[in-house]
């Protein structure tokens, strides 16, 4: 090796060091601005259905480590009231608070505000969910149009009456609000008992805080109020978008305590790779395959976190669908046919081959790709791997076209498949020893998200998987004859 080369990889190779105590301080959550704010359909195959589904499926099961949650049988959880009277709460444990609540957009009011107001002024809207899944008309089918959803940035109030048994009055209980973007005041049974932050009605008034609280009541009755006012105009979600807990106060900080602890055996973790790292580096500096493994974790994780933050730019233009699946396809046949694999692209009998969508084309590309790899990674030598696109028009929902890739793989459990869309969500591959960090497909879910699209999947064990998403159809017509 000459001497400008063996240079060039020492470089790297503190590079590489310097990346992993990057990645240290984001497990850790210590906020780096360079990275984050400040602040901060049915397939033509034999599978599943595929189902329309809202940018809220992710959000509302985001739930911190060994959390020992029971979702309680027999309840009401719906029209602002959630009725806990069949709760046992030394046995059962740690409750969740889902259901329908009462919402009041661009209004912040109090318990007496609220009592005043005799919730004329009310929409009942489902918690967890980031507001931005609203409609800002409830009627009708307006609730599915992605132009009728409330803005990311705004501030509401929130309300809910819960049933408790009556064995609960007197006891120690504590709610516990993971997340609440990007600022709440709560009250409890209409006595202000804290928050985060401060809310306020605009960028200027508000100061964001969004970090896991618990706080503590004692029921002076077997019902009572929860009330809490929420103001964003930081963060790209927004509202009550994680689950609030209940439990006994005992309960609630055991929880606090191994959530803790988990979180410093993660960081641990990463230190252990950074060390290792620094090891490769000081005594095998040609050992490279570990360094290009974390390499790309590193580099996936800056990614994801750019997405999420929403610290990337976008090269929007009008996309030819069919060029766009066909080039990714016809790219990865070659490595799809020495994994033994044979690929089927799909094309639909109507509309034409001249359908566009509005997207960034190599944004695109990879969540095809990543897509097909996940397929190829899943699916035993001889299966086959079928990538294809349809147009859905007319309906509840603007005109889509909808991407997928379908295998006749191992498939995904049940009980796996609503995390994989989440970050270090990893489901086990058969037959394959190439393990990532389960960001891939968290990245693909922030990049429909952008373009204001939906994703999905659906499995079958032992038959196969479908991966999809779907983004409106391309109107301006007048744009592709001016040659855009």
């Amino acid at each position: 090796m000459s001497k400008g080369r063996y240079q060039v990889q020492h470089t790297y190779n503190w590079m590489a060091v310097i990346q992993s105590v990057i990645l240290l301080l984001l497990v850790l959550n210590v906020p780096l601005f360079f990275i984050q704010p400040p602040d901060a359909l049915a397939a033509p195959n034999a599978l599943t259905p595929l189902h329309t589904i809202d940018d809220t499926a992710d959000h509302q099961r985001e739930q911190l480590a060994f959390q020992d949650v029971v979702s309680v049988d027999h309840t009401t959880r719906t029209g602002g009231m959630i009725d806990l009277s069949a709760w046992d709460y030394e046995r059962d444990g740690i409750t969740d608070l889902n259901g329908e609540w009462f919402f009041y957009w661009q209004d912040l009011l109090d318990p007496q505000g609220i009592e005043q107001d005799d919730k004329l002024g009310a929409t009942l809207v489902p918690v967890p969910a980031s507001w931005s899944s609203y409609g800002a008309d409830r009627s009708s089918e307006a609730e599915h149009a992605e132009q009728q959803r409330l803005a990311k940035h705004g501030y509401a109030t929130y309300h809910v009456q819960v049933r408790l048994p009556e064995s609960a009055i007197g006891k120690r209980f504590s709610l516990l609000i993971p997340n609440a973007a990007t600022a709440y005041r709560l009250w409890i049974d209409g006595v202000e008992a804290g928050g985060n932050g401060v809310v306020g009605k605009s960028r200027d008034e508000m100061v964001p805080r969004n970090h896991t609280r618990s706080f503590r009541f004692q029921p002076t009755a077997s019902e009572l109020t929860i009330t809490i006012q929420v103001s964003n105009f930081v963060l790209r979600k927004g509202g009550l978008w994680d689950s609030i807990l209940l439990g006994t106060t005992e309960r609630i900080e055991r929880k606090l305590q191994q959530d803790t602890v988990y979180q410093a055996g993660l960081a641990g973790v990463f230190l252990i790779f950074a060390f290792y790292h620094l090891y490769l580096f000081l005594l095998r500096p040609h050992s490279r395959d570990a360094l290009r493994l974390l390499d790309r974790i590193i580099d996936d994780l800056g990614e994801l976190s750019k997405l999420e933050a929403r610290q990337v730019s976008m090269d929007m233009k009008p996309v030819r669908i069919a060029e766009s699946v066909e080039h990714v396809a016809n790219g990865m046949r070659g490595e799809l046919e020495r994994a033994g694999l044979r690929l089927e692209i799909q094309k639909p009998e109507h509309p034409g081959e001249d359908v566009h969508i509005w997207a960034d084309v190599l944004r695109l590309e990879q969540v095809m790709t990543n897509f097909l790899t996940n397929a190829m990674k899943f699916t035993l030598p001889e299966g086959i791997v079928q990538v294809g696109w349809r147009v859905e028009v007319g309906g509840n929902l603007p005109d889509h076209v909808t991407v997928y890739v379908t295998d006749s793989g191992t498939g995904i459990p049940d009980d796996a498949l609503p995390h994989i869309f989440k970050r270090y969500y990893q489901a086990e591959p058969r037959h394959e020893t190439r393990r990532g960090m389960g960001l891939g497909l968290a990245i693909c879910k922030e990049i429909i998200d952008i373009h204001g699209g939906m994703i999905g999947a659906s499995s079958v064990v032992g038959k196969g998987s479908l991966f999809y998403f779907s983004l409106p159809v391309y109107q301006d017509v007048s744009k592709l004859a001016g040659g855009e």
